[in-house]
């Protein structure tokens, strides 16, 4: 006998969560999937060694991160490469996918630490960026 196909549905059927304190949906994993294939490696890396350890290293680990987490995974931030589905690859724009899109997350990635910490916006408990 044959397992059944695993798809969105039947997670949802099966009320199936994720073991994970931070994605407790599949929508959340699918999110944070998204995040990791359509952001820039560099931008990634510099995210985490430069804004996240900082933050800890100021004993801010318990207070909400700098940039809200839909920012991060804003379809208008990530490349096309975040995306499964051809209308949503087709959404990004050309101008701003693939080498274009790296340098835009790259230089937003700048610009939260330069405004945490040179700024000194760490201290106000405030975002990075305000919208």
């Amino acid at each position: 006998m044959a397992d059944p196909p695993i798809s969105v549905q039947w997670l949802k059927a099966n009320k199936v969560e994720a073991v994970h304190a931070q994605m407790k949906s599949y929508s959340e994993v699918s999110l944070r999937v998204r995040f990791l294939k359509g952001f820039c490696p560099e931008a990634l890396k510099f995210l985490l060694t430069n804004v996240a350890s900082k933050w800890g290293e100021f004993g801010l680990a318990s207070k909400p991160f700098p940039v809200n987490r839909s920012l991060l995974m804003s379809p208008e931030i990530l490349t096309s490469s975040g995306f499964t589905a051809s209308r949503d690859k087709e959404s990004v724009p050309a101008w701003r996918d693939g080498a274009a899109g790296s340098s835009l997350q790259m230089a937003m990635v700048i610009a939260i630490d330069k405004r945490m910490f040179e700024y000194e916006l760490h201290k106000t408990n405030s975002e990075a960026f305000k919208f």
